[in-house]
């Protein structure tokens, strides 16, 4: 009889801690829906965090929707646009749940339902949306994670020993230097980046949710869903997608290790590598990569201006950055 009261008294122990420290881990947050609907073929946002007032009025104003939001408070509530990277009229968004673990990051765990009939619309609109405020996470939660749940599994093809891609430029000279050291692809980092382009500003969260068949599958990336990214014997990048796998980048870009310290948000790197397309490239982009952190800055060039992504935050082989 003592044993098994001593045996209960030890389960109910076990137990409260378990329960404890889930509690801790993972917490479900509320949300409201501020407006849902369509965008047109013209507009090229994603899912990003709603920094202010400024930014939530362009994006109400793009859908002529003339809403009061005196009621948002920014101190306490963090507002979200979700663009699903892959959908089309007359797909809706539906949110599943909306997660804060205990790093901070909230992730956003979002469905699209596909009806199955399509009524008349304006031709111009072609992509769903939703934009929500979520609460209590304010100011200090603005490191959100957008993850699509129905995507299917990368196509994981061209992956064996015997396909490694093979360089014969700068890339080959550094190969010993490559991304093995600048890319830490392990399940549980998050990168969280503020952007600004010619449409506006915002901040966006990517985070691997998985590893399988040595692929690092993300929630989403720039603006993909159901993508994956690993590294080769030779320190080489491979993205895969529902298109297919390739090599990330192309052979003619430029690879060089700056001995310079670049800033990125409050954070300081001192070893980094930087990539930058060829003079005779017609995408013109350059990334910013520092030992042991992942990509710290990002720019490209569009028809409309440049687009930057700049490190604010991140967690990455359980250390938070800064």
């Amino acid at each position: 009889m003592k044993n098994t009261i001593k045996f209960l008294y030890i389960f109910i122990f076990l137990f409260s801690i378990t329960f404890s420290f889930s509690s801790l881990v993972a917490e479900e947050l509320k949300y409201e829906i501020i407006s849902e609907g369509y965008y047109d073929s013209t507009n090229r946002s994603q899912s990003q965090v709603v920094l202010d007032k400024d930014v939530l009025k362009e994006i109400l104003k793009e859908q002529s929707v003339d809403k009061e939001i005196n009621n948002i408070d920014f101190e306490t509530e963090t507002v979200a646009l979700i663009v699903p990277g892959k959908s089309s009229y007359p797909d809706s968004v539906i949110i599943e749940d909306i997660i804060k673990n205990n790093q901070g990051i909230i992730s956003v765990n979002y469905n699209v339902l596909s009806l199955p009939y399509v009524p008349q619309k304006d031709e111009r609109i072609n992509r769903p949306y939703k934009l929500i405020k979520i609460f209590p996470a304010g100011k200090e939660f603005k490191s959100v994670s957008f993850r699509k749940m129905d995507s299917a599994s990368p196509v994981f093809v061209n992956n064996s020993v015997d396909n490694i891609i093979k360089y014969s430029n700068v890339m080959e000279d550094n190969r010993e230097n490559l991304f093995l050291n600048y890319l830490p692809l392990d399940k549980g980092n998050s990168w969280t980046y503020d952007f600004e382009s010619p449409r506006g500003k915002g901040s966006q969260t990517f985070s691997i949710v998985t590893y399988t068949n040595g692929w690092s599958i993300f929630d989403s990336y720039f603006g993909m869903n159901n993508l994956a990214l690993r590294l080769d014997r030779g320190g080489h990048i491979h993205v895969s997608s529902d298109t297919g796998n390739r090599p990330f980048y192309t052979p003619d870009v430029l690879v060089s290790y700056p001995k310079e310290t670049f800033k990125s948000g409050t954070s300081e790197f001192n070893d980094i590598l930087v990539v930058t397309s060829s003079d005779k490239s017609n995408v013109k982009f350059k990334d910013i990569y520092a030992r042991d952190v992942g990509l710290v800055y990002h720019e490209h060039q569009t028809k409309n201006g440049l687009a930057k992504y700049s490190l604010s935050n991140a967690y990455v082989r359980g250390k938070q950055i800064p």
